[in-house]
């Protein structure tokens, strides 16, 4: 294990972002806060560990680092936007501040993000909202990797959600969760203790 301080962590993260992708630098900054608030929150599995899982992406060219938004659709309340296979976080980033901005005018706003990327952890964005002292919701899709019950083969993603609640006098209440087993969080318990939880796997025949 090799530890690395909070500053040291967000140069590595622009250097790869910025200098060995070529995202510019607001991109690549967007990027680098969502990697290290999850680091710094414990959530080692969609910190600054998951790098080479988009270098590995845009090397496939599945990830365009210098992408921008373009807006599809948009009212008083909604916005939808197409983040041209751009870097998730970014893309993101900018529908929670679009959302804000509605709900500051409207009471509720909403933004929807198409042909984007893997965004890293999703609570990072419902408290982005709480932090404004709103109820903040985030919700992404995934790959289908994961079985349905006594399934063989993946049908849905893990499909992760977040709502944090904003609190008076002290930081706001976050839930963050998959509604699927994390196959990055039972790669580490199986290098750190050699025993995965019942029922996390499934054999050929679905059991």
């Amino acid at each position: 294990m090799i530890r690395v301080t909070e500053v040291e962590a967000r140069s590595l993260c622009m250097r790869v972002f910025a200098t060995r992708m070529g995202a510019p630098s607001h991109i690549a900054e967007a990027s680098t806060n969502v990697l290290l608030d999850a680091s710094l929150r414990g959530i080692d599995s969609h910190g600054i560990s998951i790098l080479p899982y988009y270098v590995h992406r845009w090397e496939c060219g599945q990830i365009v680092p210098d992408a921008e938004l373009e807006t599809v659709h948009e009212t008083s309340v909604t916005t939808v936007l197409d983040a041209r296979q751009g870097l998730g976080h970014y893309a993101s980033v900018k529908a929670v501040e679009l959302a804000v901005d509605k709900a500051c005018a409207a009471g509720i706003g909403s933004a929807v993000v198409r042909n984007s990327t893997h965004n890293g952890a999703i609570g990072y964005y419902a408290l982005s909202v709480a932090y404004e002292k709103m109820i903040g919701i985030a919700a992404t899709a995934c790959a289908p990797n994961v079985a349905p019950h006594g399934g063989t083969e993946g049908l849905h993603g893990t499909n992760p959600l977040a709502y944090a609640l904003p609190r008076k006098g002290g930081k706001p209440l976050i839930f963050d969760f998959a509604t699927g087993h994390s196959a990055a969080k039972l790669r580490k318990l199986a290098a750190r203790d050699g025993v995965l939880p019942e029922g996390a796997v499934i054999d050929a025949e679905g059991r």
